[in-house]
């Protein structure tokens, strides 16, 4: 019978167990992971040399010092975790290189200093090697392998990815950078709101299962190699945590609970930008909004550059004008509260789970309801809305519109209407 080779290099495997697992997610404590059960041959299944087993040991201990990243949520709960592997096509230059890393010259603290510190091993490896940067480029790749930790702390495999570039790391670093930029407000109080991954589990962690941890792996895995995700899958996560926060709220239906409900639209769209801006999602616009007039006030002001500075989330003048219709429900929600102390309106959300027909009829309710309030603060900013924004509503386009999108569109809307609302009751006060 011939004996194991090594899965390495080839040449002859031990004949013995291993006195310690090889890999972190290697296990050969139950009977049914051992060739016909039997513990002593448990070596087979992962046959390696005298040579490449300390090898592999030294190398998975220099991931784990330096390659190895947790995503924590903010305010602790289940963590997601990944590795980074180095993936060279020249050893020697390789071994030197990260030589040099393992004794200190090089620190991979977090994935942002990770990005500078791979310039400098990128040089050195393509250094007299190839003037041609796609070839330089190739000498070092990534593989990255996601896991969690067991109630027993062993490490579960969640899934993997290759072909993961330094400069793709590089580029979502930036991107992260250019959002925080480009939408400085979200770190203003009282929402001091910026992308990262660990906003990411927010959205996707649900119930008490592990099941989301895979799903979050994946569409990490696809944001590091640049490959597309579904749309309609990002829109039917970001939506479904809003629905259980609407349904939370219902009982309370409260300021309070709107604030937070704003808070949560707006990294929702955050995250969609961010997805956008990585190439990740389709950037198609379908359609342009076309304004008529424009009235110079500055709760209009304020909603314009909202509407201007979000046109890669909100992309037509349709979803515009849905996201106005939510700004004008946020708005009275708020005044419903304030002048009558009710908050019969929220149930008008029907946990929104709306079509576009219902989300029209809710403007005309809103135009009352203010009416109702004897509320004029407002009538600058409904008037425009009526003239500028809904008039560009298409309702054949909307149908064409993926409905959690949309629903989605709206609740960013409603979360801007109720900061509107605020700020102007916080000049009153």
């Amino acid at each position: 019978m011939e004996l194991p080779r090594c899965i390495i290099c080839n040449g002859p495997a031990m004949k013995a167990l291993f006195n310690e697992s090889p890999l972190e997610f290697f296990f050969l404590d139950q009977k049914i992971y051992n060739p016909n059960g039997l513990v002593p041959e448990g070596y087979k299944v992962l046959p390696l040399c005298d040579n490449c087993y300390p090898l592999l040991k030294k190398g998975q201990s220099f991931i784990k010092a330096h390659l190895n990243f947790v995503i924590s949520p903010k305010g602790g709960g289940p963590r997601l975790s990944f590795w980074l592997i180095p993936n060279v096509g020249d050893p020697a230059k390789a071994n030197r290189t990260f030589i040099g890393i393992e004794s200190g010259d090089l620190k991979f603290r977090d994935l942002t200093s990770l990005c500078e510190e791979l310039e400098l091993a990128q040089e050195l490896l393509s250094n007299d090697i190839s003037d041609d940067p796609d070839i330089a480029q190739s000498l070092l790749t990534f593989n990255v392998l996601f896991y969690n930790v067991d109630r027993n702390g062993k490490m579960r495999i969640l899934g993997s990815s290759e072909g993961i570039y330094p400069s793709r790391l590089k580029e979502l670093s930036n991107i992260s950078r250019e959002l925080a930029k480009k939408y400085p407000y979200f770190l203003m109080k009282p929402n001091k709101i910026r992308f990262s991954f660990p906003l990411l589990i927010d959205f996707w962690k649900r119930g008490k299962g592990s099941g989301w941890q895979k799903d979050l792996a994946e569409l990490l895995a696809k944001i590091f190699i640049g490959s597309r995700v579904e749309e309609s899958y990002i829109y039917s996560i970001l939506i479904e945590h809003l629905r259980a926060s609407v349904i939370g709220s219902e009982v309370r239906r409260g300021q309070s609970e709107l604030k937070e409900i704003s808070t949560q639209t707006l990294k929702a769209m955050l995250i969609v930008e961010y997805l956008q801006m990585s190439n990740v999602l389709n950037q198609s616009i379908s359609g342009q909004h076309l304004g008529i007039t424009y009235l110079n006030h500055p709760m209009v002001d304020e909603l314009r550059k909202f509407l201007n500075s979000h046109t890669s989330f909100i992309k037509s003048g349709t979803q515009r004008a849905l996201c106005c219709v939510g700004v004008a429900f946020g708005i009275a929600l708020v005044e419903q509260e304030r002048s009558i102390g009710s908050t019969s309106l929220w149930s008008r959300l029907n946990r929104l789970q709306l079509d576009v027909e219902r989300m029209n009829q809710l403007f005309p309710l809103v135009v009352d309801k203010l009416r109702q309030y004897k509320i004029r603060h407002y009538d600058d900013l409904i008037a425009y809305i009526a003239a500028n924004e809904l008039s560009n509503l298409d309702l054949e386009e909307a149908k064409r519109i993926n409905n959690d999108l949309l629903n989605l569109t709206f609740a960013v809307g409603l979360g801007e209407g109720y900061i509107i609302a605020s700020k102007k009751w916080e000049k009153e006060t």
